[in-house]
């Protein structure tokens, strides 16, 4: 028997009952907090050891690759087998607007880096050749509570680029760090 809809009833959830039939019930709705907490795109942070970068709108590249040799045995025609070879880690582009105090930061992170960048003095006993530091990206919900996050092993700057300046243009001045690194998934 089909129960015709009452266009009046602007409230459809009174109908929902008669809809569904005598021996189906109403599906109770989830309260708010049990819902999953899902990360959003464009709410993340990224640190370098305890310096926070400050703030990004865009984070590329994150990823990896599994690399597998096809092996054939001379002759055969069944399938042939993959053998396993490296991972290899994708690298990750920030890219935001230039700021005062987050490009300043940067500056100074940067400029750290290049003074021990290829420099090593083997009487100075506190003298190291830069080996990379470790950058944590997390991802955080609406509400700001972290969702996800990766920590780049041994991850080093491979390039920084400053704004393109145009007197014709009308853009944000934009800077994009490139990082290269060994790593996310870490031993366990």
């Amino acid at each position: 028997m089909k129960v015709p809809l009452n266009p009046l009833s602007r409230d459809l959830t009174q109908q929902l009952p008669a809809l569904l039939g005598p021996n189906r019930k109403q599906p109770t709705p989830k309260p708010p907090g049990s819902y999953p907490s899902l990360g959003l795109a464009m709410r993340f942070s990224v640190r370098v050891d305890n310096l926070n970068l400050g703030g990004w709108s865009s984070c590329r590249g994150l990823g990896m690759q599994f690399g597998a040799r096809e092996m054939t045995e001379g002759g055969a025609i069944d399938p042939s087998d993959l053998l396993p070879e490296r991972l290899s880690y994708s690298a990750i582009t920030l890219e935001r607007a230039v700021s005062r105090p987050d490009s300043d930061v940067l500056q100074g992170w940067l400029r750290d880096i290049a003074a021990r960048w290829m420099t090593h003095d083997a009487a100075d006993q506190n003298s190291t050749v830069y080996q990379g530091q470790d950058v944590d990206i997390r991802l955080h919900d609406h509400r700001g509570q972290e969702v996800a996050g990766w920590v780049l092993h041994k991850a080093y700057p491979k390039e920084w680029s400053g704004p393109e300046l145009n007197a014709d243009s009308h853009a944000v001045a934009l800077e994009r760090l490139t990082l290269v690194h060994c790593g996310f998934l870490g031993r366990r």
